[in-house]
Protein backbone atom coordinates (compact mmCIF):
# COMPACT_ATOMS: atom_id res chain seq x y z
CA UNK A 1 0.00 0.00 0.00
CA UNK A 2 1.50 3.38 -0.96
CA UNK A 3 2.12 5.93 1.76
CA UNK A 4 -0.24 8.85 1.33
CA UNK A 5 0.86 12.26 2.55
CA UNK A 6 -1.64 13.99 4.79
CA UNK A 7 -3.08 17.28 3.53
CA UNK A 8 -2.46 18.63 7.04
CA UNK A 9 0.84 18.73 8.88
CA UNK A 10 1.44 18.93 12.59
CA UNK A 11 2.85 22.34 13.51
CA UNK A 12 6.23 22.47 15.23
CA UNK A 13 4.61 23.49 18.52
CA UNK A 14 3.31 21.53 21.48
CA UNK A 15 0.14 19.50 21.17
CA UNK A 16 -1.72 17.54 23.80
CA UNK A 17 -2.68 13.92 24.28
CA UNK A 18 -6.42 14.42 24.48
CA UNK A 19 -8.46 12.10 26.67
CA UNK A 20 -12.14 11.55 25.96
CA UNK A 21 -13.11 13.19 29.26
CA UNK A 22 -11.29 16.40 28.26
CA UNK A 23 -12.93 16.69 24.85
CA UNK A 24 -16.11 18.56 25.93
CA UNK A 25 -13.99 21.25 27.63
CA UNK A 26 -11.74 21.65 24.59
CA UNK A 27 -14.79 21.80 22.33
CA UNK A 28 -16.45 24.55 24.39
CA UNK A 29 -13.34 26.66 25.16
CA UNK A 30 -11.29 26.07 21.96
CA UNK A 31 -7.95 26.72 23.73
CA UNK A 32 -4.83 27.72 21.83
CA UNK A 33 -3.37 24.23 21.36
CA UNK A 34 -1.04 23.32 18.50
CA UNK A 35 -2.60 19.94 17.74
CA UNK A 36 -4.46 17.03 19.33
CA UNK A 37 -3.44 13.41 19.73
CA UNK A 38 -6.26 11.01 20.47
CA UNK A 39 -6.58 7.26 20.82
CA UNK A 40 -7.94 5.90 17.56
CA UNK A 41 -10.01 3.24 19.32
CA UNK A 42 -12.19 5.89 20.97
CA UNK A 43 -13.14 7.11 17.48
CA UNK A 44 -13.87 3.77 15.81
CA UNK A 45 -17.63 4.14 16.02
CA UNK A 46 -20.11 6.97 15.85
CA UNK A 47 -19.74 7.80 19.51
CA UNK A 48 -20.19 11.17 21.19
CA UNK A 49 -16.39 11.40 21.32
CA UNK A 50 -16.14 10.91 17.55
CA UNK A 51 -18.89 13.42 16.78
CA UNK A 52 -17.39 16.01 19.15
CA UNK A 53 -13.92 15.63 17.64
CA UNK A 54 -15.44 15.92 14.18
CA UNK A 55 -17.00 19.26 15.18
CA UNK A 56 -13.65 20.76 16.29
CA UNK A 57 -11.47 18.98 13.71
CA UNK A 58 -11.35 21.99 11.36
CA UNK A 59 -9.69 24.01 14.16
CA UNK A 60 -6.97 21.51 15.13
CA UNK A 61 -4.59 19.18 13.33
CA UNK A 62 -5.05 15.64 14.66
CA UNK A 63 -2.67 12.77 15.33
CA UNK A 64 -4.18 9.34 15.94
CA UNK A 65 -2.49 6.87 18.25
CA UNK A 66 -3.50 3.23 17.94
CA UNK A 67 -2.81 0.76 20.72
CA UNK A 68 -4.11 -2.27 18.84
CA UNK A 69 -1.72 -2.74 15.93
CA UNK A 70 0.31 -5.34 17.86
CA UNK A 71 3.26 -4.74 15.57
CA UNK A 72 5.57 -7.11 17.42
CA UNK A 73 3.24 -10.10 17.10
CA UNK A 74 3.80 -12.48 14.19
CA UNK A 75 0.99 -12.92 11.73
CA UNK A 76 -1.41 -10.73 9.91
CA UNK A 77 -3.14 -7.93 11.77
CA UNK A 78 -6.87 -8.28 12.32
CA UNK A 79 -8.61 -7.29 9.06
CA UNK A 80 -11.57 -5.92 11.04
CA UNK A 81 -9.30 -3.74 13.18
CA UNK A 82 -7.39 -2.49 10.13
CA UNK A 83 -10.67 -1.68 8.33
CA UNK A 84 -11.89 0.31 11.33
CA UNK A 85 -8.56 2.13 11.57
CA UNK A 86 -8.63 2.95 7.84
CA UNK A 87 -12.19 4.29 8.12
CA UNK A 88 -11.21 6.36 11.17
CA UNK A 89 -8.26 7.81 9.23
CA UNK A 90 -10.49 8.62 6.27
CA UNK A 91 -12.99 10.36 8.55
CA UNK A 92 -10.53 12.46 10.58
CA UNK A 93 -7.64 12.86 8.10
CA UNK A 94 -4.91 12.75 10.73
CA UNK A 95 -1.58 14.40 10.05
CA UNK A 96 0.07 11.39 11.71
CA UNK A 97 -0.83 7.89 12.86
CA UNK A 98 1.30 6.17 15.47
CA UNK A 99 1.24 2.92 17.39
CA UNK A 100 3.11 1.14 20.15
CA UNK A 101 5.39 -1.84 19.70
CA UNK A 102 3.36 -4.28 21.73
CA UNK A 103 1.91 -7.71 21.14
CA UNK A 104 -1.49 -9.33 21.40
CA UNK A 105 -4.12 -10.29 18.87
CA UNK A 106 -7.77 -11.15 19.10
CA UNK A 107 -10.10 -12.83 16.65
CA UNK A 108 -11.97 -9.73 15.56
CA UNK A 109 -10.17 -6.70 17.00
CA UNK A 110 -6.65 -6.18 18.20
CA UNK A 111 -6.23 -6.50 21.94
CA UNK A 112 -2.86 -5.09 22.96
CA UNK A 113 -1.21 -6.81 25.87
CA UNK A 114 0.36 -3.54 27.04
CA UNK A 115 3.76 -5.16 27.25
CA UNK A 116 6.61 -3.52 25.43
CA UNK A 117 7.90 -5.51 22.50
CA UNK A 118 10.54 -8.12 23.09
CA UNK A 119 14.01 -7.17 21.94
CA UNK A 120 15.03 -10.24 20.00
CA UNK A 121 15.39 -11.25 16.36
CA UNK A 122 11.88 -12.75 16.15
CA UNK A 123 10.27 -9.55 17.44
CA UNK A 124 12.30 -7.40 15.04
CA UNK A 125 11.30 -9.66 12.13
CA UNK A 126 7.64 -9.44 13.16
CA UNK A 127 7.77 -5.64 13.33
CA UNK A 128 9.38 -5.44 9.88
CA UNK A 129 6.83 -7.84 8.37
CA UNK A 130 3.90 -5.99 9.93
CA UNK A 131 5.03 -2.56 8.86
Amino acid sequence: MPIRKSPVELPAIAGIGLRSAQLPDVASRRPDIGWLEINARSLMNDSTVARTLESIRPDYPVALHDLGLSLSTRGRASPAHMAHLAATCARFEPAMVSGVLSGGRGDRFQRPDGITARRDDDAIKAVCENI
